[in-house]
């Protein structure tokens, strides 16, 4: 049957990352319909295993992503009950099934324990419990799910959170994580069953409260770095520093985190590594000047209020104080043209420190959007709203509409120089004579801001009163630093709607409100940043995304504060420990998300910030190496990862998925000759002598593996007594090739016969470590005990010959096991005696 009878419908689907088949997916597409129909020997895998369905399997139009699903030490195929097939039909049939990493960090007596109960349970029968390969291969009837060790506590850390799974959900109220009080508060009553033991992968919307003793068992962490737990409910919760238990979200961002950080490293060159990260220190500006004004810019130009809102509020606010500020906020995040089309007019620092004040109302102008204008009849009350939210130009409009000229007028006036006195007095002058009494209140009220009486006002925020202070309560000429020092002292404690708490926490202050506090006052304002910024003391709602980026800014700017402003690099460099802390602290944080929500190549990258991070970036990358191939380029080229690194996790995973041939390439390339000896003498060698002979022996044997292997062998001390006796036996076998074909001389088979003995007397000496091994060298052995007797039996029909007597003599003297010098002693007397007798 043709290719062209096969319907795209029949062939089998498989697109999950990290899993493959043999036949390959590519491989299978070829096939016709009748083909696909009888697949033998199928087989899928990925890192955490493998099934290997028995005999002839039918393929077509399955989906394996729905179909097969192979976690850690657990397999299931036809997950749903109802859209399984009967016994013997589709992947419903016998097939062995391979775990890897089964034995690892397991005592013997707990996996033995395990295997015992496990085999009957799942009616399996045991094929091998490898420990050299750290795998478990078993054989099961037909299809449900099996997982070891699933009853089986564990004292291992899980490096990957997608490998962790619930705890036991309490049967009742009264038993489990809590004391029944607590219990009391926190039961949720919705929940008839226990939720699935599969942790989800995106966290629920609602966050729970919890208030307990970190008591729960250590095993459930993920790591040293940064432990996240699960209540009964599917939340997830962190230990903090005082043993207490707080709500985390592991929602993902607003937006792709990988386009944030593209953007970060557009401007910053990673290390050339060696062998040991540099850490942040490594890290090069791609263009030294004005690099933090260059990247803010950037920030706001990629990003809106819509799509980014934490990045934007962030990367904004520190452009306004710390990048060019001549750009004005308000234009630049609502409209993508105003940055693309803006040069920079900046002279004097006078001219600076004024562009930022204005530039920092413009910011909290632009954020004023996450507050609800005021919906009212009353012009008054709309103009009130208007000015608090700093839109002066708004505020002017509604007054003409309202056909209140000469307030617009004064309006429009509001922030220039003595302004504010002149209201003053003109107000005091109405008082007087009463006119005030015929005015609306909220019109009294619009006047008596604007001559700097700021409690009138009806504030929603920190950043309100902020802006309210620096346009109404203060003089034009005052900065930042000043108004900043106003708004602390006189309006912040007194107005508690005006204290910088997060919109969505009450108890938790402000990042932008601490940035601009290090901008004020960097000697007050850096220890209270560095709490801020720390995962373990901000949990709830904590965005470790901005977090990062910003501890970076910091620390980055005090480390290249020759290419920086001096005034940040004077005030950090006293704290710069500080920081250095919770940079370490954030980027492990930051890394263990970026994994978890699919962006482990970013990970990578992160981890880069972390001095002597080399052993945790390999562990990564190794925990990924089946997706290796579609980042690689960036790891390399982008990231400056070493080749050798991403060489080792390949020869990792293909040695964990029993590839050995790659593997021992993948290890040469890393210049792991070590591993690459052990993996040839131990699986690679002893599989081709079980599974390949004569001509095919040797092209996969001696061609694909020993040849690589005999370059670097001058690398590996125990060649010559261990790798380079395959090296012999291959050659063995080529000379008893030709023996069949052609004639031997008896010296020809005397050297031969004198080989094989010495191989065989080294090959007792060889090391054995495996079954498979044990199996390799036996049948070695058998070959050349053949081929010994086959040459003997040649030896005995030439003894006869006179030519042949010195051969012979030697040959005794071989097989008496007497020394070859004395041998080669007495087969030269014998020669110099037959030349005498002719003279």
């Amino acid at each position: 049957m043709s290719k062209e009878s096969s319907s795209p419908t029949h062939f089998p689907k498989l697109t999950k990352p990290g899993y493959f088949t043999i036949p390959s997916i590519s491989a299978l597409s070829d096939f016709s319909s009748e083909q696909l129909s009888r697949v033998n020997g199928f087989t899928i895998a990925n890192r955490h295993g493998k099934i290997v369905f028995e005999g002839f399997t039918d393929l077509r139009g399955l989906d394996l992503d729905k179909i097969v699903n192979i976690e850690k030490n657990d397999v299931t195929v036809y997950p749903d009950d109802f859209s399984k097939p009967v016994v013997g039909e589709g992947l419903n049939k016998p097939a062995c099934i391979t775990f890897y990493g089964t034995i690892a960090k397991k005592s013997l007596k707990v996996y033995n324990q395990a295997l015992l109960k496990f085999l009957p349970a799942s009616d399996s029968k045991l094929v091998e419990s490898n420990k050299n390969t750290n795998s478990l291969t078993f054989k099961v009837p037909h299809f449900t799910r099996y997982g070891f060790f699933d009853d089986t506590d564990s004292d291992e850390e899980q490096p990957n959170p997608r490998d962790t799974k619930h705890p036991d959900y309490p049967k009742d109220k009264g038993e489990g994580l809590f004391s029944e009080e607590e219990e009391a508060q926190i039961y949720i009553p919705e929940f008839k069953e226990p939720p699935s033991r599969k942790a989800k992968e995106e966290a629920e919307e609602a966050e729970m409260v919890v208030e307990h003793p970190a008591d729960e068992p250590k095993h459930i962490c993920l790591n040293e770095h940064f432990r996240i737990c699960f209540s009964p409910n599917g939340k997830f919760f962190l230990p903090t520093e005082k043993n207490e238990l707080v709500p985390f979200s592991v929602a993902k961002p607003d937006h792709d985190v990988a386009d944030s950080l593209e953007l970060h490293l557009q401007y910053l060159e990673p290390p050339k590594i060696a062998k040991k990260v540099p850490g942040i220190s490594g890290f090069s500006f791609k263009n030294k000047q004005n690099l933090w004004k260059r990247l803010a810019k950037l920030y706001i130009m990629k990003m809106n209020k819509e799509e980014w809102p934490g990045n934007a509020m962030l990367w904004s606010l520190v452009n306004v104080l710390y990048g060019d500020s001549t750009i004005n906020t308000y234009e630049a995040l609502n409209s993508q043209e105003y940055l693309e089309n803006w040069t920079s007019t900046e002279h004097s620092p006078e001219s600076v420190t004024l562009n930022r004040k204005r530039g920092l109302r413009y910011w909290i102008k632009a954020w004023n959007c996450l507050f609800e204008p005021l919906e009212t009849e009353d012009a008054g009350e709309k103009i009130l709203s208007q000015m608090a939210r700093g839109e002066i130009k708004e505020a002017v409009i509604t007054a003409i509409q309202s056909k209140n000229l000469f307030l617009a007028n004064l309006l429009s006036q509001s922030t220039s120089g003595d302004f504010k006195r002149c209201v003053k007095r003109q107000l005091d002058a109405w008082l007087g004579n009463k006119t005030v009494d015929l005015f609306p209140e909220s019109i009294y009220k619009i006047y008596r801001l604007m001559s700097g009486e700021l409690d009138i006002a009806q504030l929603v925020d920190w950043k309100q009163s902020l802006q309210l202070v620096m346009t109404y309560g203060l003089p034009l000429n005052t900065d930042i630093q000043q108004a900043f020092e106003y708004f602390d002292k006189h309006i912040k404690e007194e107005n508690a709607e005006c204290y910088p708490y997060l919109p969505i926490n009450k108890q938790k202050i402000d990042l932008c409100y601490y940035l601009i506090e290090l901008y004020s006052r960097p000697k007050d304002a850096i220890e209270n940043l560095t709490f801020a910024l720390n995962p373990h003391t901000i949990q709830q709602n904590f965005n470790l995304e901005a977090s990062w980026m910003t501890m970076v800014a910091l620390y980055g700017v005090y480390y290249y504060s020759n290419f920086s402003d001096s005034f940040w690099s004077n005030r950090l460099n006293s704290n710069v420990d500080e920081i250095f802390k919770n940079l370490q602290k954030l980027s492990y944080a930051f890394a263990e998300e970026l994994e978890f929500n699919g962006n482990w190549q970013w990970a990578v990258y992160v981890l880069m910030f972390i001095t002597n991070s080399q052993k945790l970036i390999k562990q990564l990358i190794s925990r990924h190496a089946f997706e290796i191939d579609l980042h690689e380029e960036f790891l390399i080229d982008d990231l400056h990862i070493p080749k050798a690194w991403i060489d080792e996790a390949k020869g990792l995973a293909c040695e964990a998925t029993f590839d050995y041939l790659n593997s021992i390439m993948h290890y040469l390339n890393c210049e792991d000759y070590y591993r690459a000896h052990n993996i040839f003498m131990e699986n690679a060698a002893p599989q081709c002598i079980i599974s390949f002979e004569g001509d095919a022996l040797y092209e996969h044997l001696y061609e694909r593996i020993i040849l690589p292997l005999q370059e670097k062998s001058h690398e590996l001390a125990s060649w010559s007594f261990s790798g380079d006796l395959y090296c012999k036996y291959l050659h063995i076998a080529q000379r008893m090739e030709d023996f069949y074909r052609n004639e031997f001389k008896y010296s020809d088979l005397v050297e031969l016969i004198i080989k094989i003995k010495e191989l065989v007397s080294a090959m007792k000496e060889l090391p054995i470590s495996s079954i498979k091994q044990q199996a390799g060298i036996s049948i070695m052995e058998k070959n050349l005990g053949d081929w010994h007797l086959e040459l003997n039996q040649k030896l005995l029909v030439l003894d006869d010959h006179e030519e042949n007597l010195p051969e012979k003599i030697y040959l005794r003297f071989i097989q008496r096991g007497d020394a070859i010098q004395q041998a080669e002693k007495f087969a030269g007397l014998y020669l110099k005696q037959m030349a005498s007798k002719i003279r």
